[in-house]
């Protein structure tokens, strides 16, 4: 039988994923697919990648890979394995962290983290009844509605998006330091205040993070992120016959319908070209999704990005032992210039030594003077001040290195109140055409959610040929 033509528009996780599950079943089945990734930037990977800036590892914000992450974790393993994925063994390794710690507008922390010695719906207690700056009143109001919350159906999610996080979460018996506090745990995942977040993003991270067997645990990749995931998996695609073209801006998708045949013109450096496909894989942001499917009318066509974001290495000229047990912190933007701080030299073997290197990703740094074009020095001396305050030891040292990575472009999805119901209702668009993208996953965001959109995605084109469908382990809301 002839192969069918299959295009994936963006090489993100999502787009990779697709590709890669394609391309396996096909195997299995006589090759039954021709797969040819177009990725628009100079290479892949999306959000989940890092850059090399001045000789340091800049990240594109922190990316963490929690424990109810199956799908994407799983495939991370096959590429381990996979001498020719990873022929020098280049893939860092996964540090664990067994929780998530916080902190409060004068830097006094607290690690969340589930008890293995109680019933899952009752682990994260303790953690909860032992946050300092809360009352004791507040911190039973607090365990009250968030056992609630990590109780709701997904079914009611589309109700719920009809209130802000903050507006949920006092109304369920939060107060309003509680529900900043419980956002200062999840920051990093979203870049939104609770006062804007959607409400159904809030009831879902409860459900997956503390609703979950040691779900506030937690792996960081030691290294840098994008050998971890998109490079490999890019080597293992090409070995398995997988074309990948960078630098290929889709302009156009349209089905050809005598010859049921999809039309993709694009343009390289080289100059414009049309290639046609059985079907496309649509494994890209909203805002650019809907510029190729100009025949879609539907909610999801609405959503936005979220704002900016400014990733910031910095070393320090002495080792900071405050921050030996803090891998990650969880800070709030209305009190922090960073939203999350990680202490690198701890865990990456490329930082190790005596001094200390530290990642602080700004989430909305559309608050900055100058918003994502603040200026560089200002904002090193900025984050410099707030890690006195955060860590007393660091004030008698001096900032030897700083580079940055400016994000405008590879953002999450605004999950704003009343955004989250717009999300996807069917990934076939008509035409041929399937998306993909952790915005259109039935759970929440990230890097799992992204891997699981490329499973179905995939699915969908393995059904259209009647194959047998890739399984996979959607994120646990439903």
């Amino acid at each position: 039988m002839k192969p069918k033509d299959v295009v994936i528009i963006g090489g993100g996780i999502s787009g990779l994923t697709a590709a890669y599950q394609l391309v396996k079943r096909g195997r299995e089945h006589g090759g039954r697919f021709r797969v040819r990734v177009l990725e628009a930037e100079s290479e892949t990977g999306g959000q989940a990648r890092a850059f090399n800036v001045n000789g340091f590892i800049v990240e594109h914000g922190s990316h963490v890979f929690f424990n109810y992450y199956r799908t994407i974790l799983g495939m991370i393993d096959e590429l381990r394995a996979d001498d020719d994925a990873n022929p020098t063994s280049k893939m860092p390794g996964l540090s664990r962290v067994p929780g998530w710690t916080i902190c409060d507008p004068y830097g006094r922390r607290v690690t969340l983290k589930q008890s293995p010695n109680l019933p899952v719906v009752l682990a994260t207690l303790p953690s909860m009844l032992q946050i300092p700056w809360l009352t004791y009143w507040e911190r039973i109001r607090l365990a009250w509605a968030a056992f609630k919350l990590m109780e709701t159906p997904f079914s009611e999610y589309k109700e719920l998006d009809k209130q802000s996080s903050f507006e949920l979460g006092t109304g369920l018996g939060y107060s309003d330091v509680g529900a900043m506090t419980w956002n200062a745990a999840s920051l990093g995942l979203t870049n939104l205040f609770v006062q804007e977040q959607s409400g159904a993003l809030f009831a879902g991270k409860h459900r997956l993070l503390i609703n979950q067997p040691d779900g506030l645990a937690y792996q960081l990749p030691a290294g840098d992120l994008s050998e971890l995931f998109a490079r490999p998996m890019t080597r293992k695609l090409e070995r398995l016959g997988v074309q990948i073209t960078l630098n290929a801006l889709v302009k156009s998708i349209d089905r050809e319908v005598p010859a049921k045949r999809t039309r993709i013109d694009f343009t390289t450096p080289e100059g414009a070209e049309s290639i046609e496909a059985d079907h496309v894989i649509l494994a890209s942001s909203p805002w650019v999704a809907k510029t190729l499917v100009p025949w879609v009318t539907a909610p999801w066509t609405e959503l936005q990005p979220v704002s900016p974001v400014i990733t910031v290495v910095l070393r320090l000229s002495g080792k900071v032992k405050q921050s030996a047990d803090d891998r990650e912190l969880g800070c709030s933007r209305e009190h922090w210039s960073f939203s999350v701080v990680t202490d690198l030299s701890q865990f990456w073997p490329d930082f190790a030594g005596d001094k200390t290197v530290i990642r602080c990703e700004v989430g909305h740094a559309d608050m900055l003077a100058g918003g994502v074009d603040a200026d560089k020095d200002a904002l090193v001396a900025e984050i410099k001040r707030d890690l006195d305050r955060l860590f007393p030891e660091v004030v008698g040292m001096t900032v030897e290195k700083a580079e940055l990575h400016r994000e405008g472009k590879h953002l999450y999805t605004k999950w704003s109140k009343g955004q989250f119901s717009k999300k996807p209702e069917d990934r076939d668009v008509g035409k041929g055409v399937f998306l993909a993208g952790d915005w259109t996953s039935k759970g929440t965001i990230g890097m799992e959610a992204a891997a699981n959109s490329g499973f179905e995605a995939a699915n969908h084109v393995l059904a259209a040929e009647k194959l047998p469908l890739a399984e996979y382990q959607d994120v646990p809301l439903i």
